[in-house]
């Protein structure tokens, strides 16, 4: 599922992973690691990990 920077939330995250998707949301300008160790913060921290190099 892909999304704007709007829907870079938690309860997001959450929702599509549930559902057994793939969320592709932009990061935040500003956005910093989620300290969660929960799937969607793993899944957000490996993308904004991966957009910053």
């Amino acid at each position: 599922m892909t999304a704007d920077v709007a829907y870079d939330t938690r309860r997001c995250h959450t929702a599509i992973l549930e559902r057994d998707a793939a969320p592709i949301i932009m990061i935040r300008k500003n956005g910093k690691p989620w300290k969660d160790n929960g799937p969607a913060a793993r899944v957000r921290n490996d993308t904004l990990r991966a957009t910053r190099h």
